[in-house]
């Protein structure tokens, strides 16, 4: 039987049954074999620049991304909230855009760090 990943809320369901449970709701879902891409929503009442999480098909944590902006220079223009709004899939290779629409970042599918990174206007 062939395992159905799918979300409601904040819950990861598998089968439909609870697999893991996030503590903010849960925007979109991707899947590369049995690593599972979880991508939060906004939160407007905090700031939470690492918003996307990997879990294994078996419900355990696997890494959460980095703070794309931990290596920000300090006299930075760039505002201290870049959470990540969209993620998909390219060529097997996981890729998230931030909430200004500045940065394309492609993230290590196994770590969750960023590995290679573009500037679009």
């Amino acid at each position: 039987m062939k395992n159905v990943i799918t979300f409601v809320d904040n819950r990861i369901l598998k089968n439909d049954h609870l697999l893991y449970n996030f503590e903010s709701l849960i925007d979109k879902i991707l899947q590369i074999d049995s690593l599972i891409f979880v991508l939060l929503q906004d939160q407007r009442e905090r700031i939470n620049n690492r918003n996307l999480y990997c879990i294994d098909a078996n419900g355990k944590l696997i890494w959460q991304c980095e703070d794309m902006l931990a290596n920000r220079p300090p006299d930075s223009l760039e505002p201290p909230y870049a959470h990540y709004t969209n993620i998909w899939l390219k060529d097997d290779q996981l890729w998230a855009s931030n909430y200004f629409g500045t940065h394309e970042n492609r993230l290590d599918i196994n770590t969750g760090k960023i590995v290679e990174s573009h500037y679009m206007k």
